[in-house]
């Protein structure tokens, strides 16, 4: 009877196994640019830089395959690494120290294997996203 049950289990893999190993992967595609000029305070548990910074990321569709993606601003080139995060598994996403000469659009190109994608990141503002101030927290 366990020799019956494994037997068809070793069955049922190879199968599946089979069924996708010749699937296709989607081709490189990049969703949801962004370029953001912000202030970013300290904190411990954080990845980003503190300061004055501008974010840069993008959304490149899931692949096995290794991806690089690099954010490119007239002479100035920057990699993004991938983001290794619970949810967004599909993110790359990095920071870098804000110059105002980095003001405007960024272009962000993905390579994949022998595949290429790129597409523009909105224009970055010169002025950062303001912090809130006079905030106060009520107890209850």
């Amino acid at each position: 009877m366990i020799a019956k049950s494994l037997a068809a289990l070793a069955c049922a893999a190879t199968i599946l196994f089979a069924a996708t190993a010749g699937a296709q992967e989607a081709p490189l595609a990049l969703s949801h640019p962004y370029a953001i000029h912000t202030l970013t305070g300290p904190n411990p548990s954080s990845r980003y830089v503190p300061g004055d910074v501008v974010r840069i990321g993008v959304f490149a569709n899931h692949s096995e395959q290794p991806t690089t993606v690099t954010a490119t601003q007239g002479a100035v080139s920057v990699d993004i690494p991938f983001y290794r995060g619970p949810i967004m598994d599909d993110l790359f996403d990095g920071n870098i120290p804000f110059e105002p000469s980095m003001a405007g659009a960024w272009m962000i190109t993905a390579v994949r294997g022998t595949e290429t994608a790129s597409i523009m990141t909105p224009e970055v503002p010169a002025i950062p996203m303001r912090l809130l101030d006079d905030l106060h927290i009520e107890a209850r």
